[in-house]
């Protein structure tokens, strides 16, 4: 078995099924493992704010690198072959090098080349090249911003939110919640965006369409200070001269990962970010602006701990919410919170979920977790009802990741369930929003328009780590999941959920097997069909109106629901 956990790498089948297996099993264990070190730091900010305290999978490594250390091991141990393992980390292949060594094997490490090392003058020159950026952004928003009305003089709801390219007067993320307020509660909400996305001259642009736009708008860049921004720098510096001498998980001292992984500097946007959030909630108190509530976009991302530790030290007091805004993955860890994070002071008070369904399970590693159900303001779709068209055949809608390496991982393993008995069917292919339209194989067909609109006319999803496989189920919609060519699956859909209704599928014939399994149960009664996506949507959605969105908003002394 070849184990590749390089960042552009990808596993055969065997490999990605035996990985995403112990994935799951060390989910506990690592939150446990993280945990600790936290404790080592005494939970600073430092150390909640750095990379490899996120546990996010996307921004750090080092849960897949614990997951291909156990899963080495136990293939030795065990007796199977491993031909070889791949990385990026030039410490995780040390490590792995001297682990086989010690037991004279003669495994095939692959590191990274020389093009891909980077010394501490290149990594410095970057951090520079970083903070720059920054201040350049914040002097554009400035100016595009102006200086702005007067804010009210009475507690004020502030939500924290995003402004991306193609949704700046569009909020992706509350764009729903003012729509259910009356004129004079909608008054008091004001929405704090962290621009994402842009050049310093695209920042300062859509600034000015957010001016303009009738929006409640407060700017961080017009509280924030220069001086903020070289303090965020010098604190996610900071975060790389963490002393850590001895880490142990599962017999391996991952010490040196962590360490690589923090003066590394991953993530230094990220963190810079954070870091910025805190000295913003400063700021605001120093300026005597009143809050009655805090609403965070909420990722337990470091940009959302440094949020949440600055409003709690600033704002005490203060009711602070997150709201997750789309279905947990277990395997994005940073969605299931620790008590050590809630000892430390960077989670909300309270956390709002999309769905009843979805409310025990985020407090797995957090016990007394307050958790409760939310409007699920993105979804508001998956309660009207479908617009199916009668017609005949078998239609595919394939929903591409972000990612174009999975993207075309997918579009692959499509092409290959051919060669596997897919049986004749329409395949549409509905491209990421965020990315550029890209080639299709022969036989596929690009479609626009809106994803709700695309599921009321197919039979069948192929999506890969996406929230839209709930959406399609609660649509009677089946799914097949494309696992992803790297080793985590992040697959949105709970366990729970009727096992006929979705498939994890690892290659062509596993597709091709879930296409004919979906394909027999179109023939079942409609009745039922309906009856099972009304499970589906009213266990994990909650509908979108004013008393659910007043549920959001308004205080919760009784605790979770």
């Amino acid at each position: 078995m070849r184990l590749d956990l390089r960042s552009a790498g990808a596993m055969s089948p065997e490999a990605l099924r035996a990985f995403g297996s112990l994935a799951r099993e060390l989910r506990g264990p690592f939150t446990g493992f993280v945990s600790g070190l936290g404790a080592k730091f005494g939970n600073s900010l430092l150390w909640s704010l750095s990379t490899p305290a996120s546990r996010h999978c996307y921004f750090s490594p080092l849960f897949v690198h614990c997951c291909g250390l156990v899963l080495l091991k136990r293939l030795v141990d065990s007796g199977r072959g491993v031909s070889e393992i791949a990385s990026d980390s030039s410490a995780f292949c040390g490590l792995v090098r001297h682990w086989l060594r010690a037991r004279g094997l003669g495994v095939r490490v692959t590191g990274p080349g020389p093009d891909r090392r980077e010394g501490p003058a290149r990594r410095l020159g970057r951090a520079l090249r970083a903070l720059l950026t920054e201040l350049a952004i914040r002097a554009s928003i400035r100016r595009g911003s102006g200086p702005g009305p007067a804010l009210p003089d009475r507690p004020l709801t502030l939500v924290d939110t995003f402004a991306l390219p193609g949704f700046v007067e569009d909020d992706r993320y509350f764009g729903e919640l003012v729509n259910h307020l009356d004129a004079a509660e909608a008054a008091g909400v004001f929405f704090a965006p962290t621009f994402t996305g842009f050049t310093a001259p695209q920042a300062g642009e859509a600034a000015r369409r957010l001016r303009r736009s009738g929006r409640n708008v407060i700017f961080k860049e017009r509280f924030l200070k220069v001086r903020d921004y070289f303090w965020a720098w010098f604190s996610s510096l900071r975060t790389a001269f963490l002393r850590l001498d001895a880490a142990g998980f599962a017999s391996f001292d991952l010490a040196p990962l962590i360490r690589e992984e923090l003066r590394g500097l991953r993530g230094l946007g990220s963190t810079m970010t954070a870091f910025l959030n805190h000295r913003f909630a400063m700021r605001l108190a120093r300026a005597g602006v009143k809050l009655g509530l805090v609403l965070d976009w909420w990722e337990n991302q470091s940009i959302d701990r440094g949020w949440n530790a600055g409003f709690s030290e600033f704002y005490p007091g203060v009711r602070r919410v997150g709201y997750l805004g789309f279905p947990p993955y277990p395997m994005l860890l940073c969605l299931y919170p620790s008590s050590a994070e809630k000892q430390a002071g960077v989670l909300p008070d309270e956390i709002a979920v999309i769905g009843p369904g979805l409310v025990p399970g985020l407090a797995e590693f957090c016990p007394g977790l307050k958790v409760f159900a939310g409007p699920a303001l993105r979804f508001g779709h998956v309660f009207e009802p479908p617009a199916r068209s009668e017609r005949n055949g078998f239609t595919i809608l394939a929903s591409l990741p972000i990612s174009g390496r999975d993207a075309a991982a997918m579009l692959e393993m499509i092409a290959r369930a051919g060669d596997h008995g897919l049986g004749p069917a329409r395949l549409l292919v509905k491209p990421h929003p965020a990315c550029p339209w890209p080639e299709v194989p022969e036989g596929m067909e690009l479609v626009e328009g809106d994803f709700a609109r695309a599921l009321d006319h197919c039979d069948m999803l192929v999506c890969m780590g996406s929230s839209v496989g709930l959406e399609a189920l609660a649509k009677g919609v089946p799914v097949a999941l494309a696992a992803s060519p790297g080793g985590l699956s992040f697959n949105p859909i709970p366990d729970s959920v009727d096992p006929g209704l979705w498939r994890l599928c690892f290659d062509g014939s596993d597709l091709a097997e879930a296409a004919r399994l979906f394909r027999a149960g179109r023939e079942q009664d409609p009745d039922l069909r309906l009856e099972r996506a009304r499970a589906v949507r009213d266990r994990f959605f909650t509908p979108v109106n004013r008393e659910t969105v007043r549920r959001l908003l308004d205080p919760h002394p009784e605790g979770p629901s």
